[in-house]
This record gives structure tokens, sequence and C-alpha cells, in this order.
């Protein structure tokens, strides 16, 4: 993992919308360049989505024919949750995405339009505990990594009987004995589209020691530093064979 790879493909052709697989498989995007067809429409649309095709989750969009990118290719970002779970005021270096990117050209085209990504791919990692013990006090969980990495960004999928008293923590290492690294807490909400679960840290430092204010979009960042692994745990639930679906991407 780590190694980026940039692809370009032009995409539609005069008066007609389409699209483009990108890539298959989970990764994050770092930047892009397009070079619009001279006679492009002011109202073109481009939209990237973490899937096969635009009914998936979006997760950028764009409108207009001025080149982007073209001399200098332009970085992307995104929101993020801070490391207490929140979901406001930071930034997210890069798109992540779990199944593929998928590009699409809409709306008052003339092509085709030339798409150059700069693609990072990433290892996701799926898995599904239960939880045991009384009702409001169940706990369980699993580890998705061994080893050092970057977390990008996680999907999570509740059972429906999960309380609302539920607190779910990742943590570095392969139990709950390791370092918190973030918790949402007291939620049976499910995180249902990748485009809003871009994880980062709020603990920044510059060259000289001093820190910075990661969480006020003052500073970017690409995820969560781990050391010895990756556990996700639930706590503060009921008895459920199903209780948690965890989906996290990671670089190693």
């Amino acid at each position: 993992m780590g190694h980026i790879r940039v692809k370009q493909f032009n995409i539609g052709t005069s008066g007609v919308a389409a699209g483009f697989q990108f890539l298959e498989g989970p990764g994050v995007v770092l930047g892009m360049a397009v070079d619009f067809h001279a006679s492009a429409a002011a109202g073109t649309v481009l939209t990237l989505w973490d899937g096969f095709n635009t009914s998936w989750t979006q997760l950028y969009t764009s409108t207009g024919n001025t080149d982007i990118g073209t001399t200098v290719p332009v970085r992307l970002f995104q929101n993020g949750r801070l490391i207490a779970g929140t979901s406001t005021n930071n930034t997210h270096a890069g798109l992540p995405f779990f199944d593929g990117v998928f590009a699409n050209i809409a709306t008052d085209t003339t092509g085709p339009q030339s798409v150059r990504l700069w693609i990072k791919p990433l290892t996701r990692k799926t898995a599904q505990f239960a939880t045991t013990g009384s009702a409001g006090s169940a706990a369980g969980g699993v580890t998705l990594w061994t080893g050092a990495g970057i977390l990008h960004a996680a999907r999570v999928l509740y059972d429906p009987n999960t309380p609302a008293t539920a607190d779910l923590t990742f943590y570095d290492g392969t139990s709950t004995s390791g370092r918190a690294l973030t918790a949402v807490a007291n939620t049976n909400t499910s995180w249902t589209t990748s485009a809003n679960q871009a994880l980062n840290t709020t603990t920044c430092q510059d060259e000289t020691g001093a820190a910075l204010t990661c969480a006020a979009n003052a500073h970017e960042n690409d995820g969560i530093l781990f050391y010895t692994g990756l556990h996700a745990a639930i706590a503060q639930s009921d008895a459920l064979s199903r209780a948690v679906s965890v989906e996290a991407l990671i670089e190693h």
C-alpha cells in the first residue's frame, strides 16, 4: 500500500451524459485535474462516487466548464469526524472510498472531458461481532488489524435493537486495554454514508513543536495513526448476536 496511481480517461461525447469506473476497490482520491472540452456548457456537472454508478455514495460534485488543476493539480478534502466522534469543523486530506471510484459527467455536456485522478489504494477490513452481558451493559469487540498503520475512514452498521446508550470505540492494539483512538458515545445511529466518515486526529504540531489547531480547518490530516493494531469495541449495549458491522480503511 501507499503507492499512488494516476488514472486519466476522456468521459462523454457531445451532448451525452456518461461515466467511467476509475478504480474498483478501496482507497483515497488525493487530487484531480480536469480539462473541459472547449465547447462544454457552464452547466456541466462533474461528480465522483464511492461505488460503481450514480446510485452509490457521492464523494464530490462541481458545476462549471472552467478547467480544474490543469496547471497544478488540485488537492481534494472533505469534512471528517473528530477523534471524539463529532463531524464538524475539521478537514480530512483526500476523499476516502470503500468500493471504487466512479466519475460522471452530466447535464449540459459537450465532450469529451478529460478527467485525471490521483488515487492511493488502501486496505479495507470488515468484521461483524456480537455483544454479551445484561441489557444496557453488554459489550463486545473485534481486532481489525495487527501492526501499525493509519485509520483513514470507517463505516458502522448497528443492529436495529442496539440501545441509544451504546458507546463505540476504536483502540490502538488488539483489545480494549489499548489507547482509545476515537469514540462515538451514546448512539445507535449507523454511519450510513462513507462520505461522512473520514477520521481525523486533533493532536498536531509544527516543526518547532508548537501545537496546531487541527480541528478548526486551519490544518488538515489524513487520519489517525495507530501503533500495535486496530480494535473496535462496543459497550453499554444489549446482548445481540450481530451487534455491529464495522468496515475500516487502513494505510499500512
